[in-house]
C-alpha cells in the first residue's frame, strides 16, 4: 500500500442567494488551482454543491490530466453541537435538529472518511477533495481520532489548504489552512 497525500480545499467565497462564488471567489480558486499545479494530482473530488463545483473549475484548467469526479458525501454537514452554549443564529440553526439528524450526518461523514481518508492501493498518490470548512475540519478530526467536537475549534479561510499524509498505520496533518498562495487582500473567511 502506498502513502495517499490528501489536500482539502475549501471552495472559494461565494454569494448565498443565489448560491455562486463572488469575482473574488474565483480568484482565489485560480490561486489555489496555480498552488496545486506542482503537486502532480491525480484525482479531484468535489462537493456536488455549485460553489465548490464552481471552485474546481479553476482546478479543471491547472490539473489537465487529473481524473474529476463529483461526491454527495462531501456536501456541507454540520455534525455535533459545539461543546459550550450556542448563541444567536447558530443557536437556532441548531436547536431545530433532531437526534436523528445529527446521527445521519455523523454516520455520512464516517462514510467519507472511510472512502477518501485512505492509504492507495499501489504506489504513491496525491488527491484533492473540494468541499466546505465546516466538513473538511469535521473530516480532519475523524481522520485525526481528536474528538469530533474538536472541529468547531479549528476555522478556515476561502481557499485555504490542508493536507493530510495517510499510511498503512497512520494518517498526518501536514498542513492546515495554508493561505501562502492567496495574497493577503484575499484573504476571506465568511
Amino acid at each position: 500500500m502506498g502513502v495517499r497525500t490528501l489536500h482539502l480545499v475549501r471552495h472559494g467565497q461565494y454569494l448565498r442567494d443565489p448560491e455562486m462564488l463572488t469575482d473574488l471567489g474565483r480568484a482565489q480558486s485560480a490561486c489555489v488551482a496555480s498552488r496545486l499545479a506542482r503537486e502532480g494530482v491525480v484525482e479531484v473530488v468535489t462537493s456536488t454543491l455549485p460553489r465548490a463545483s464552481q471552485t474546481t473549475e479553476a482546478l479543471r484548467h491547472a490539473l489537465p490530466s487529473a481524473r474529476f469526479r463529483r461526491s454527495r458525501l462531501l456536501v456541507e454537514g454540520i455534525p455535533c453541537p459545539p461543546p459550550w452554549p450556542a448563541r444567536g443564529e447558530v443557536a437556532t440553526r441548531l436547536q431545530s435538529r433532531t437526534d436523528d439528524e445529527w446521527e445521519r450526518t455523523r454516520d455520512r461523514l464516517q462514510r467519507a472518511t472511510v472512502r477518501f481518508v485512505r492509504p492507495t492501493r499501489g504506489g504513491d498518490q496525491t488527491d484533492v477533495l473540494v468541499g466546505h470548512g465546516n466538513w473538511i475540519r469535521a473530516m480532519i478530526c475523524r481522520a485525526l481520532e481528536l474528538p469530533l467536537e474538536a472541529w468547531w475549534s479549528f476555522d478556515m479561510h476561502h481557499c485555504g489548504l490542508c493536507t493530510l499524509r495517510v499510511g498503512r498505520k497512520r494518517t498526518f496533518l501536514v498542513r492546515f489552512n495554508e493561505t501562502g498562495h492567496l495574497p493577503d487582500a484575499m484573504l476571506t473567511m465568511e
